[in-house]
């Protein structure tokens, strides 16, 4: 039995691996839905390559994609991505500031989603919503596609 937990984790680090590329690669994008989807799905990862490849995008000229990597790290938080956060206060853009600001006092808050009662209303709930990195990326991509 320890063989076959051992194979899970090492597969998963294995795919982890291959989807951190494809996602940084994905960051270079034209399509800023691609983009922004990109770098939120690598803050769900957290690894240290995924950390690797935010990091660069806070250097990016494009300010639409430096809000999300910064958010990205506030979702993986920690003393090394801490440091970088401290600087992105610093940022020309009003965007990034406010989530570099938010993510070190800790507001990085989970998904805000609707939820219906039995009774048809609506109500707001603050549940914690995590997508697997694969779908939000894809269906950032097929709405791309289907549009074209």
């Amino acid at each position: 039995m320890k063989s076959i937990g051992g194979t899970r984790s090492s597969f998963s680090r294995h795919q982890n691996r291959c989807l951190v590329i494809a996602l940084t690669g994905a960051l270079k994008d034209k399509n800023p839905l691609v983009r922004s989807r990109s770098a939120l799905s690598l803050g769900m990862i957290g690894t240290d390559s995924a950390v690797e490849a935010l990091i660069a995008e806070l250097m990016n000229p494009d300010s639409c994609i430096r809000p999300d990597a910064v958010y990205a790290l506030g979702l993986i938080g920690g003393p090394r991505v801490e440091s970088y956060l401290k600087v992105a206060l610093t940022d020309n853009s009003d965007a990034v500031r406010r989530l570099a600001a938010a993510a070190l006092e800790g507001r990085t808050k989970p998904k805000t989603v609707q939820r219906r009662r039995l009774s048809g209303m609506r109500s707001t709930a603050s549940v914690f919503v995590k997508p697997n990195p694969v779908t939000a990326l894809t269906t950032g991509v097929c709405r791309n596609l289907s549009r074209h």
